[in-house]
């Protein structure tokens, strides 16, 4: 049943064309991998694998990639910048689907 609420409607919507949202990202996710280096190619793969842990679990994002990076990368300020951004896009991604 469609809701009646304009404002749910609208939320409908932007989660019917959610499917769009990820495959954008995996795109995204395929020419990091084609232009990075090694190091940064397996910090890819871990915040890659991380997400989806913590898309199972639904939280504890930071935590599960952070212990992970600084064991595979030696920059400390580079790991930060890294959680950084990921943090904020996971967290727009899931506003954008709750707005």
């Amino acid at each position: 049943m469609p809701p009646v609420d304009p404002k749910a409607a609208s939320a409908f919507s932007v989660v019917r064309s959610f499917p769009a949202i990820p495959t954008v990202c995996l795109g995204i996710f395929a020419v990091a991998l084609a232009i990075s280096s090694s190091a940064m190619k397996a910090a890819c793969w871990v915040v890659l694998l991380s997400a989806l842990v913590s898309s199972i679990a639904g939280f504890a994002f930071s935590p599960i990639a952070g212990a992970f990076l600084f064991h595979s990368l030696s920059e400390p300020t580079t790991i930060v910048r890294i959680l950084l951004v990921a943090s904020i896009a996971q967290q727009s991604l899931l506003r954008l689907a709750l707005a």
